[in-house]
């Protein structure tokens, strides 16, 4: 099987200070994948990991308020960039929406 070069990604994205941002590698016995750099508002130290696996890693502001917004910026190295998915998860303190007044997809 022929394995695609290795290459980096770089995803910039906004999010609530207290959320939580999940980095999944889909296909991890089939595509690589490595976090090369994470930060908040362009600072390392304050990206706090929470929790990895074989396949996920769970990142959250270490000192962020709630009302604050953040900047995140991250670079992936990978083989299949198909198979990297990234979720910001809200806190608890969000307010969560109902399922019945999100819109479908078509």
């Amino acid at each position: 099987m022929k394995m695609n070069p290795t290459q980096a990604f770089d995803y910039t994205f906004q999010a609530p200070g207290d959320s939580v941002i999940e980095i999944t590698n889909i296909l991890p016995f089939k595509a690589s994948m490595e976090i090369r750099e994470m930060a908040v508002n362009g600072d390392k130290q304050r990206a706090l990991l929470l929790y990895k696996n074989w396949g996920n890693w769970l990142y959250q502001c270490a000192d962020c308020a709630p009302s604050d917004t953040v900047t995140w910026s991250i670079t992936i190295t990978t083989n299949q960039q198909d198979a990297i998915d990234i979720n910001e998860i809200p806190s608890q303190s969000t307010e969560p929406k109902q399922a019945d007044k999100l819109p479908l997809e078509k």
